[in-house]
């Protein structure tokens, strides 16, 4: 089954890669960062297979994302019921 708005999703990561770009750190520690930081969040479940994906998750984990890109990024990622 094809993905429901993919050419959609594909432009909020690209959007989200923006963000990160601009914060130097990779989309994948951001968008993780972000996961560890909401509310609605228990807890992230990671599991990289390589070293440059583990690098992801310690960046994560260090850094603190403040309200405004809190924001932006649950503004591109608003809850949906279809993933």
């Amino acid at each position: 089954m094809p993905m429901r708005n993919s050419a959609e999703n594909l432009e909020r990561v690209a959007e989200l890669a923006v963000i990160a770009r601009k914060m130097g750190v990779s989309t994948s520690a951001l968008a993780l960062a972000w996961l560890r930081s909401h509310p609605a969040v228990t807890a992230p479940i990671v599991s990289p297979r390589t070293a440059e994906r583990w690098t992801a998750v310690r960046e994560a984990v260090v850094r603190d994302l403040d309200g405004e890109i809190m924001e932006r990024i649950s503004d591109l990622f608003p809850p949906s019921a279809v993933a």
